[in-house]
């Protein structure tokens, strides 16, 4: 993704793991922890990235459990 829009949230890239099949990025945002699944062709940046987050596809956790 390269423009921000509404459901956009930028981010600083601390690990990329390459599952197979996926690529799970962990990222950060004031001290908010980001992870992301993407296809494993998927090109990410090494170090920020502009990360489109659909509600339709988001789960939010807090503690580890997840929020409802």
């Amino acid at each position: 993704m390269n423009k921000k829009s509404e459901n956009t949230v930028e981010a600083n890239i601390n690990l990329v793991e390459d599952f197979g099949n996926y690529k799970l990025i962990s990222a950060t945002n004031d001290n908010i922890q980001i992870k992301v699944k993407v296809k494993r062709e998927s090109i990410i940046p090494e170090d920020k990235i502009l990360l489109e987050i659909p509600s339709k596809h988001c789960c939010i956790y807090n503690n580890e459990e997840l929020v409802e």
